[in-house]
């Protein structure tokens, strides 16, 4: 049987609502290629993010892994590409790999990032992002890393969401629900 090749398209925006989308029923706000969108694919409504800051969480989108794995915790220190993720995977796997837009990494120009072309790619100025918002004594890249006290048993290092896409005839509220972040 011969698998018939599918696109992947993730949208990541920073501070969006997904309540102000026509897709989402807001009465005014007419967003009809999102509504496209998300009438063709799945939909994500239970998702969190790993950080409430931008930086740190294209990281973890990019790597899968929580902030205190891949280290780039606030504006000021982004993803170098030293921890490989899922783009460079799907690469690997012979798929055409693009990213538009913001990004965010540290976009030094001999760092792969694992995407096969990157268009109107942003990257945080000069490989140092905002540092006029923190407060901190150290530079929290040199701090000697403390292993966790908790039993190893009773630590969650990873929440991987495990979705069912719902049924074509579900209603929106059953919809909404199908998707939910499952512990290991």
């Amino acid at each position: 049987m011969v698998v018939k090749p599918q696109n992947l398209l993730v949208i990541m925006s920073d501070e969006h609502n997904p309540k102000i989308t026509g897709y989402a029923g807001h009465p005014i706000v007419g967003t009809p290629a999102l509504d496209a969108l998300a009438a063709r694919g799945t939909r994500f409504t239970a998702a969190y993010t790993p950080s409430p800051i931008c930086v740190p969480a294209r990281a973890s989108l990019a790597t899968g892994l929580p902030v205190h794995r891949h280290h780039a915790w606030d504006n000021a220190i982004a993803y170098d590409r030293n921890i490989e993720g899922w783009a460079h995977a799907l690469r690997k796997r012979g798929h055409h790999v693009a990213a538009i837009g913001k990004l965010h990494y540290r976009g030094h120009p001999d760092e792969d990032y694992g995407f096969t072309e990157s268009l109107l790619a942003m990257h945080i100025t000069a490989g140092v992002g905002d540092v006029t918002h923190l407060v901190r004594a150290d530079d929290i890249r040199d701090a000697e890393v403390r292993p966790d006290p908790r039993p190893r048993n009773s630590r969650r290092s990873h929440v991987a969401p495990q979705c069912a896409r719902p049924p074509r005839s579900a209603s929106r509220r059953e919809a909404r629900g199908s998707c939910r972040p499952v512990l290991p």
